[in-house]
């Protein structure tokens, strides 16, 4: 229990609590040790941590600086950081370091943003942002593994890469299994929908937009549509239909079956293919395959 320490902290340095406090913060902040849950602030109570020695440590892209002021609406600010993180990512040439730097020091404003009684649509829609926000972060960077083939779901990049928002912290596995896939979130159903809505930064998935909570179903129907017209192939001779890698990493949450994945990729396909694809769902034997 950490408040003993704060004790002996205290007595034996010759210093008030209120400073013994402020090094446990910046021993906190500095990786030392952590919260069991998620917070992101020391609490002199009887809170339990853990000593960081030997694990993975957490990469907090947002704490470069502490952001004193307050924070604007919590959805506006995850559109903007986006904007600016596609327009550096994406730039071509060599970076214009004042513009990361500035971007880098907008994010700290994360850490103030209220997400308390958001509702259910601008709660996903800041999410989804934030979770490309981080990232091209990595990217922008270069915390980001080198490889594509190392940027994968649960991979050890998704666990520990973050940022602190309000009073906790967020993993990239966090934001897409916890609360988007509501794994962790009991207030927010899974919407597969949000799987061609995310960007790892790889071809496998489709790239970054900003989103806003005001159209998101109709932005999250038509980023599914063109994502799966794009790369849904059916050979109805064969009897095969190959799907985008992301139907089998997810696959469960879009449906229990093989004919119900189909089902469920028909509707969102130009008529033909359409056509085709519930067809195939109607036989007996068909294959599958995802790339």
């Amino acid at each position: 229990v950490w408040n003993c320490s704060v004790s002996h902290l205290a007595s034996g340095a010759q210093i008030s609590r209120d400073q013994a406090c402020i090094i446990a913060q910046g021993l906190m902040n500095a990786q030392v040790f952590s919260h069991l849950g998620s917070a992101a602030d020391f609490t002199d109570d009887e809170t339990l941590y853990r000593f960081l020695d030997g694990e993975e440590q957490a990469l907090v892209l947002n704490r470069q600086i502490l952001w004193a002021a307050s924070a604007r609406p919590a959805c506006l600010v995850s559109q903007q950081l986006l904007k600016q993180a596609i327009a550096i990512a994406y730039s071509g040439g060599t970076r214009d370091f004042a513009a990361v730097q500035e971007f880098q020091q907008r994010t700290a404003e994360l850490q103030m943003v209220n997400l308390i009684q958001l509702p259910v649509e601008e709660l996903r829609c800041f999410f989804i942002n934030i979770f490309n926000v981080l990232v091209l972060h990595a990217r922008i960077t270069s915390k980001a593994p080198a490889s594509d083939t190392f940027i994968l779901p649960r991979c050890s990049f998704f666990r520990n890469t973050s940022y602190q928002v309000g009073k906790y912290f967020y993993s990239l596995d966090d934001v897409c299994r916890g609360i988007l896939r509501a794994k962790k979130c009991l207030f927010l159903d899974c919407d597969p929908r949000v799987h061609f809505a995310l960007s790892y930064g790889i071809a496998a998935t489709p790239p970054a937009r900003v989103f806003s909570h005001e159209n998101l179903d109709r932005e999250l129907e038509s980023a599914t549509r063109r994502f799966c017209s794009e790369r849904v192939r059916v050979d109805m001779e064969k009897g095969e239909v190959t799907l985008p890698i992301v139907f089998d990493w997810y696959r469960k949450d879009f449906s229990s079956s093989p004919a119900g994945l189909l089902n469920w990729v028909a509707p969102r396909l130009p008529a033909s293919l359409s056509v085709q694809l519930t067809a195939l769902a109607q036989r007996k034997e068909f294959k599958i395959s995802f790339e």
